[in-house]
């Protein structure tokens, strides 16, 4: 990182360009009847553009300026630095672009006389130590000396010292391009250079090869980088082909039925009875018509009947739409009808909506009794939908996310392996249904024969109130969004939580200093997750080590089937420390940015 007195201290990575690839360089320039130097210059530029995401590129390039045949035997620098500035078009050809790339350099060199100062002192940018005006990036072209009765040999040397942000120095000898770049340390690590260099030395093939393809398409990835990346993605597992959480919870049911399922204000529910009781809710939507992939909504605080709810939705084949009654009614309302919910459950004292559109079933008011408490004939599998879940938008309007059974029972089984996850846990449920962190709050005690704590309403941003739950029912596995992670670890000096062993982290960025106070105070394992809700919650995890002397705490690994490419503007994936962009897609039928899946070529 630079700071505000440059020191320019640098390094150089030499290499070599083969004289059969110059052969063909040479060849593909007489061909288009520009040089060699414009050629290369053109690799440099096309591979700066990919890896920044930058379409206004200024390359600076050394001349002779020696312009008249009375200088030639003139000794004295005369020397001056030309900028080369290029718009690239990225649906352009690369033939084009090098055709107006040979308008420019030419057009630049007729003016190679007038000083760069001056240049300078004319369009006065802003100024500062950190940079250097106008250009930080510089092709130097370096020539052979041929004499009669001397013989040369080019001798670097090591200065240890950068002008420039990067330098690209490049002279043709017997034995093909010798190059060099030279380079800021306060800005480049030696390996990301060393890629640098063999990315230069592909796009320069690339650029003979695919004259005629557009820019876009030009690789962005080393062939051996491809390899790493699906190595990397390689995530695959087997869980069952045609498994469901509702599967995993059915079968607790049966091997632990007197078993607790859940506590709540210090009561507790057998496995059996939170069976019986999703089984006649999902008789009564049955009743009602409800079929697989048909939404209905949960508008309900936390509660038995909330978690009973879900799996009753579940078991009649439908997916659950969760509604947050801290919500305004015309956002609800909006939701309602966005998924197009067939019924809604809920209790007797939320009762505020207009639900002309939808059935209601106040499960406070029903007992159920006359409705079999029997599992329902299973009319669904992995394809069906589970849940929608809405998202708070960036246009402002809440935006359906469908996740079906087979993503859902991806992430909770991997989360059982992962975690070891078993019938002795006991995991807090505090987080809204509203956010997608209460999907594995719900079901992960639920499929692993483990006990839900279920916080009352309202208080799950109390630390006091936390702390007490978690010391009482023994709690051993719960999650934290970093700033009520903060709230807590803040609430006082001393911890005495024997039973917690898991805290899992996510839903904004994990800062160093929120790590190490963790370790600080508390005798458990902190792990960051992160994702976005379209994923199922996450796709990645890191086991946090208050060791580990980064400056940020890492997102981590991939969860079982799951990828992760970044990708450019383009959508041609970047190699590792380059930044990209996700596109993805919401239920709703929104037009946001291009909403599709891509496909990706990789």
């Amino acid at each position: 990182m630079l700071t505000k007195n440059r020191s320019y201290h640098g390094d150089s990575i030499d290499f070599k360009i083969g004289v059969e690839d110059v052969a063909k360089l040479n060849h593909f320039a007489a061909q288009n009847e520009v040089t060699l130097y414009m050629v290369v210059l053109a690799a440099f530029k096309l591979l700066l553009f990919q890896y920044s995401g930058q379409t206004d590129i200024a390359v600076g390039s050394p001349v002779a300026n020696r312009v008249s045949s009375e200088l030639e035997n003139i000794v004295g620098l005369f020397s001056n630095t030309v900028v080369v500035r290029s718009n690239i078009e990225r649906g352009a050809r690369v033939r084009d672009f090098l055709a107006e790339l040979k308008r420019r350099v030419l057009s630049n060199y007729s003016h190679q006389s007038f000083p760069f100062e001056e240049v300078v002192e004319q369009l006065n940018p802003a100024r500062s130590a950190m940079f250097n005006p106008i250009f930080q990036y510089i092709n130097s072209p370096r020539e052979t000396l041929h004499t009669p009765d001397l013989s040369w040999k080019l001798v670097q040397c090591e200065t240890n010292v950068s002008k420039f942000d990067m330098s690209l120095m490049l002279t043709e000898t017997s034995d093909g391009l010798q190059g060099a770049v030279e380079f800021s340390t306060e800005l480049f690590e030696a390996q990301h250079i060393r890629r640098f260099v063999e990315g230069y030395k592909q796009l320069l093939g690339n650029i003979v090869d695919m004259a005629d393809k557009k820019i876009l398409s030009l690789p962005t990835l080393l062939r051996e980088e491809q390899v790493e990346l699906a190595a990397w993605n390689d995530t695959h597992r087997e869980w069952g082909a045609d498994g469901t959480v509702l599967d995993l919870f059915e079968q607790q049911a049966r091997l632990r039925p007197d078993a607790v399922a859940l506590r709540f204000a210090d009561q507790s529910t057998s496995y059996r009875q939170l069976d019986e009781r999703a089984n006649k809710i999902a008789h009564y939507l049955l009743a009602q018509g409800v079929k697989p992939d048909q939404r209905v909504a949960v508008y309900l605080d936390r509660s038995p009947d909330m978690v009973a709810g879900i799996l009753g939705i579940a078991k009649a084949g439908a997916a659950y739409v969760p509604l947050d009654s801290s919500y305004p009614v015309e956002r609800l309302a909006f939701m309602l009808e966005d998924s197009n919910a067939t019924c809604l459950l809920s209790h007797s004292q939320l009762r505020r909506l207009d639900l002309a559109a939808a059935r209601t079933l106040y499960l406070d008011l029903w007992g159920g009794e006359n409705v079999v408490a029997h599992t329902p004939q299973r009319d669904y599998g992995p394809q069906n939908l589970a849940y929608v879940i809405y998202t708070s938008g960036s246009t402002g309007k809440p935006k359906g996310v469908m996740v079906n059974h087979r993503s859902l029972f991806n992430r909770i089984c991997w989360m059982q392996k992962e975690f070891d996850i078993g019938p002795a846990e006991r995991i807090i449920q505090k987080t809204p249904l509203s956010f997608d962190v209460s999907v594995w709050e719900v079901f992960l005690p639920l499929v692993t024969g483990a006990t839900m704590v279920l916080l009352e309403r309202d208080k799950h941003k109390d630390p006091g109130y936390l702390y007490e739950v978690i010391q009482k029912e023994s709690v051993s596995f719960c999650h934290f969004v970093p700033a009520m992670l903060k709230s807590f670890l803040q609430s006082r000096k001393h911890f005495s939580l024997d039973s917690l062993n898991t805290v899992i982290c996510s839903g904004e960025e994990l800062t160093v200093q929120l790590q190490n106070d963790f370790y600080t105070l508390l005798d458990a394992q902190l792990i960051n997750l992160y994702g976005p809700t379209e994923c199922t919650v996450d796709v990645s995890y890191w086991y946090c080590d208050p060791l580990h002397n980064d400056n940020v705490v890492p997102i981590g690994r991939l969860i079982a089937n799951s990828q992760i490419y970044i990708l450019n503007q383009d959508l041609n994936a970047l190699p590792p420390g380059y930044v990209g962009e996700l596109t993805t897609r919401y239920a709703g039928g929104y037009d946001l940015q291009f909403l599709c899946y891509c496909q990706c070529l990789y």
